[in-house]
């Protein structure tokens, strides 16, 4: 019997169209025709962060698993969530909300470039002479900081990384943020984006994946 049922499942596969086998992907119903930059969820709510072809579009929310979509404002491509607050960033400034895009307020009047979040605490690099502010409060209140950069990842309340070129790690003691350089393994590259697992941190660059088990003090590169 096991070997009959083996033989059945081997000429099922053999006769079923190749499309089957492989992972299927639908196309919501929108955002049309719009480069999608940045997504993000808020519990059962999906946002998305469109990109026009000269200025950011803004803001598109779905409540009902990407089936359809709304445009919610915000005018920034570039999103991030801290506990219920929404925010979204862009080349007039960043805007915050408290009710899932239904209303905005302007908190920075600079141009975000990067926009992390950690618990509380919200990091977002701009353009301007501070070039980082720090808000412990959801976005509530702002302190300037040092830095600046255009891909920002926090991996702690204390510790942030800023990409867009070298990796540095700005680590974050009372309201002082001292710069400390990642070792020269990765230095040449240009970074593209971060992910963390347990804890190991992950950079994506123009020369490949590596690895960090101490918080960005040494890299190696990633194997595969």
């Amino acid at each position: 019997p096991k070997r009959l049922l083996a033989l059945t499942l081997f000429a099922a596969l053999t006769v079923m169209p190749a499309c089957v086998l492989r992972a299927q992907w639908v196309q919501t119903n929108g955002p049309y025709d719009l480069p999608i930059t940045n997504m993000v969820t808020m519990g059962t709510i999906l946002f998305a962060g469109a990109e026009g072809f000269e200025n950011p579009v803004g803001v598109f929310r779905s409540t009902d698993s990407g089936k359809s979509w709304t445009a919610i404002g915000g005018g920034g491509a570039d999103i991030a969530i801290s506990g219920s607050t929404l925010f979204s960033g862009d080349y007039g400034g960043l805007q915050r909300s408290t009710d899932s895009g239904a209303s905005w307020v302007t908190v920075l009047h600079d141009r975000v470039q990067g926009i992390a979040t950690h618990g509380k605490n919200v990091f977002v690099s701009t353009e301007d002479d501070a070039g980082f502010y720090i808000s412990t409060d959801e976005g509530a209140s702002w302190t300037p900081g040092n830095g600046g950069g255009q891909i920002l990842f926090a991996t702690s309340d204390t510790s942030v990384f800023i990409g867009g070129g070298d990796v540095d790690l700005l680590t974050r003691k009372d309201t002082n943020w001292n710069e400390v350089v990642a070792d020269s393994g990765i230095k040449d590259f240009s970074t593209t984006t971060f992910a963390m697992i347990d804890q190991n941190l992950f950079v994506g660059t123009n020369g490949g994946v590596f690895i960090s088990t101490d918080n960005g003090s040494h890299w190696t590169p990633a194997s595969g």
